[in-house]
This record gives C-alpha cells, structure tokens and sequence, in this order.
C-alpha cells in the first residue's frame, strides 16, 4: 500500500457522523486493502458508543476534525489518529471531571462544543487548551505528553475563562472585589501571555508553592483572570486540592479568594453554597 496522503475528519452533530478518507492510493493488494478498511471502521466503532453517551450526558458536541476554525486567528491544531488515546481520554478525564458540575453548568456557560485534537498552538507557541467563548468552544491538546493531572487542571482553568465570560461578557473582566483581597502592596503582571514570551519559558510557572500570600503558584500572579482560574482549577482537581487546603490554614488572603470563587461558582450555576463547599472537603 502506497500513501500519497490521508486524512480522517470526524465532526458530531447530534448523533450523524461523518468519515472523511481523502487522495488514498493503494497497491494491488487486496490484504493491504483489506487492512486499511478494516483500521477505519474499527477507529469508527471503537469511538461512536462513547461519544454518544458524552453528548447525551452533558449536551456538548465533540468535533474530532481538523477543519473547526477558532474565532482567533493563528489557532492551528491537528486531528486526534490514536483511537486508544482519543476513547482514554473522553472515558476517564473529560467525562470523569465534568461529572464534577452541576447537569445545567454546560448550558449556563455556553459551552457547546469541544474541539478534541493534538498539537494545539497559538502562533508557534505550544497550548494544552485554548478557550473560544464566542463560539462557545474549547479546544483541548490531549498528547499523553502533558501528563493526567496538567490536562485535568487546564480542562478546569480553560472552562472557568469560558465561565467568566458568560457572567462577564469578557475574559478579562477587572472585578474590583476580587482585587481588594490581595494584600495592598501587590500588583498583577502584564497577563498570562507573558508565560509564553521568549525567554519566559524556563520559568516554572505552574508549580503549586503558594510563592506569596494569596497565590498558588506564579502564573496566578500574571493577571486576575489567571489568578481565579488557577484557584478553580485546585479546588475542581482531585490530585492538587490538598495542596490548596494545606495553603489555607495559613494564607487568610488565599482563603478569601477561595471563599470568593465559591461564591462566584455558586452565582453562575445557579447552585447553592453547600454545593461547592463539599469540593474543599478532604
């Protein structure tokens, strides 16, 4: 079998799917043939039952093709080819986690589509995930290169931007009352974007330290928006939240900001308190 080149694109709308195969040449083989059909249509099975259950569960459409186009510019992404990896990660990280939230969260945010595929960048610069909340999108990188708990914790923080800007109408939304419970002498960096700068990547952003009072790790010290989303994302993270807990007993401004995005969770729900404080429970 000789390839000139292929390319499988699935997009789900409601329960039609479609399988594109595209400019395939094949040799003489029929067992060669044989093979390839039969790759195809068990990378259709093994996958159909388990989308269909997602989106009948939490009503979002799953696209797997390589054709969506973000309302940002410079957004590029490929197709997800690894059947195994594709159905692991639907089965026990996106389902598992957004189990988490109440059924009517998805439909209160927006969220409507999640766009599954690897190599996600924004330009040149590598993204697990990349929130598009005018298309009521999320785009999320699954490489088993990230490691379970980072994908976890990026499905959470990317959502909550998606979060604030249903409540908002802006990602970047300067809430007055959140930045009253930093200490006064403190002053957010240029945004998360600064992460991604040259030079910046050697810095350990993401470490969960607590590098000063009222913050987890340094990337929640780039700007507000990053700073809620990376506290979200330790209280909705089984594997991280004792570190959170642990910060608490000693941080009163992190614990105000915890309380805060309680409350803020709570309003954009439209669940009660008791809800979302059983997440801090050990």
């Amino acid at each position: 079998m000789t390839k000139s080149k292929c390319k499988i694109g699935w997009i789900i709308d409601g329960f039609n799917y479609e399988l594109g195969v595209m400019n395939y040449k094949f040799s003489s083989s029929k067992y060669a043939i044989l093979f390839f059909l039969t790759f195809i249509f068990s990378y259709t099975f093994a996958s159909n039952a388990i989308l269909n259950d997602f989106q009948q569960e939490f009503g979002i459409q799953i696209i797997l093709e390589d054709t969506f186009e973000s309302t940002y510019e410079n957004v590029n992404y490929n197709a997800v080819l690894d059947t195994q990896t594709l159905n692991n990660y639907i089965q026990n990280i996106l389902t598992a986690e957004l189990k988490k939230y109440p059924k009517s969260y998805f439909e209160k945010i927006g969220l409507k589509h999640i766009v599954l595929c690897t190599n996600l960048a924004l330009y040149s610069q590598k993204r697990a995930a990349i929130p598009d909340p005018i298309k009521n999108t999320l785009f999320l990188s699954i490489e088993n290169i990230y490691g379970s708990t980072y994908l976890i914790h990026v499905l959470h923080h990317e959502m909550h931007h998606i979060s604030e800007y249903a409540q908002w109408q802006d990602m970047f939304y300067v809430w007055r009352k959140w930045q009253r419970k930093n200490t006064k002498q403190f002053t957010y960096g240029t945004g998360g974007q600064f992460a991604y700068i040259d030079g910046n990547e050697m810095v350990d952003w993401y470490k969960i330290n607590n590098p000063e009072l009222g913050f987890v790790n340094l990337y929640s010290t780039l700007g507000p928006e990053e700073d809620r989303c990376e506290i979200v994302s330790l209280i909705m993270t089984d594997a991280e939240r004792p570190l959170l807990l642990e910060f608490m007993k000693t941080d009163k401004y992190l614990k105000r900001k915890i309380n805060l995005s309680l409350k803020s969770l709570s309003l954009i729900s439209g669940e009660k308190m008791k809800y979302w404080k059983a997440k801090l429970k050990p």
